[in-house]
């Protein structure tokens, strides 16, 4: 007889394999995760330094001076956000529907890719009020 899971239920647990997957997918779904560097955040955050701007280059001749630049830094503060979605299913739809069931696994990095962008790139509701959009946001 099928039990019915919900928040309650003790002992089930998505397998590491199937998570690490959807997490892949949904890095490669990801502009912003393919093309930042990675940063491990403890559960209750982190502070890291981070350089405001880029450094400024300069065309000279052979005995003119450098250009000089001056970074500045700044600290942040890193907080963990949860994003995620859910698709709700029965068991009859996964026995009858499972070439659908494919396509909506497909699709679930690609609409957390998507959220993540948006939110990044200021398109998407921020998951926080310390959430910086990127570094420059408050320098």
């Amino acid at each position: 007889m099928p039990i019915d899971i919900n928040r309650g239920s003790t002992g089930i647990t998505l397998p590491a394999a199937v998570s690490n997957e959807i997490l892949a997918d949904t890095v490669q779904s990801s502009f912003v995760m393919q093309n930042v560097r990675k940063t491990d955040v403890p559960g209750l955050g982190t502070t890291i330094p981070v350089i405001l701007g880029e450094p400024i280059a300069g065309w000279r001749g052979e005995t003119m001076k450098s250009k000089a630049s001056n970074a500045q830094v700044d600290i942040r503060n890193l907080i963990a956000y949860n994003l995620s979605v859910t698709e709700i299913m029965s068991k009859e739809f996964l026995r009858d529907f499972g070439k659908l069931y494919d396509e909506l696994k497909r699709r679930l990095p690609l609409s957390l890719g998507k959220m993540f962008d948006a939110t990044v790139f200021g398109a998407g509701a921020a998951p926080g009020s310390d959430f910086e959009y990127s570094p420059r946001a408050r320098g």
